[in-house]
């Protein structure tokens, strides 16, 4: 048996080691197989879908391709060709894929996008949508907060279209609990163009004293925001 002493073992061990620490190293943080070209964001109805162009570069298939898309509200993990695992999610050599997802449109401007693979560098992205888009139109309802009861009352609703489109089926409808109003509450549909502001009038009559909520809803395509306003319903003296 033939043994080696520890002045030769151990800076071998210790030059193997890092050669090895260096390599791996250089193939989580330098390798720049994995490219991604022409990445944008749109808004289809109620989804903010993500497309990118994915390209292999190097001379190697390139395993356990990952698209993570988050924000404050949600975080959701994407393969490629809608496989269900990053094991088969792979790039052959020089392949180019065009990548497509779409997750919940929501309250939140900015999403994050990381592109990753095993030994390839993590891709980070980001993106910030419009406030215009989550919220293409601003309602402005003049009410006061305080009725008489069988009183009749005049109000307008404002609405001005702050996004970057003509929208033509922009729709309003109040609501509130039966028998709090005389009046049927029924939707109203406007058109607006870009930067275009119009009024649309409308009445209340209460019918009963205390306090009483009235919902306000405003649909644009599949977009629906909500609001209410609680009104003191008194008897006038």
């Amino acid at each position: 048996m033939v043994y080696a002493s520890r002045k030769l073992v151990y800076p071998l061990f210790i030059i193997i080691f890092s050669l090895t620490f260096f390599a791996l190293l250089f193939l989580v943080f330098f390798n720049q197989g994995l490219e991604v070209s022409e990445p944008s964001v749109s808004i289809i109805g109620s989804e903010v879908v993500l497309k990118m162009t994915l390209i292999n570069k190097s001379m190697h298939r390139i395993n356990g391709v990952e698209v993570v898309v988050s924000n404050t509200e949600t975080k959701k993990t994407f393969y490629l060709r809608g496989e269900s695992s990053a094991q088969s999610s792979s790039l052959d050599a020089n392949q180019s894929f065009d990548f497509v997802a779409s997750v919940p449109l929501s309250k939140s401007l900015k999403y994050e996008v990381f592109v990753s693979a095993p030994f390839n560098r993590t891709i980070p992205l980001s993106f910030t949508l419009e406030e215009s888009t989550i919220d293409p139109v601003k309602a402005e309802v003049s009410l006061p907060s305080q009725l008489f009861v069988n009183e009749e009352y005049t109000y307008s609703v404002k609405f001005c279209n702050i996004s970057g489109n003509d929208l033509v089926d922009v729709i309003w409808v109040e609501n509130a609990e039966p028998g709090s109003f005389r009046e049927n509450f029924f939707d109203r549909s406007i058109s607006l163009k870009v930067s275009e502001c119009k009024s649309i009038p409308a009445t209340l009559t209460p019918l009963k004293t205390g306090s009483v909520n009235i919902g306000f809803t405003l649909r644009i395509g599949t977009m629906e925001k909500k609001t209410s306003k609680v009104l003191q319903i008194v008897e006038r003296n």
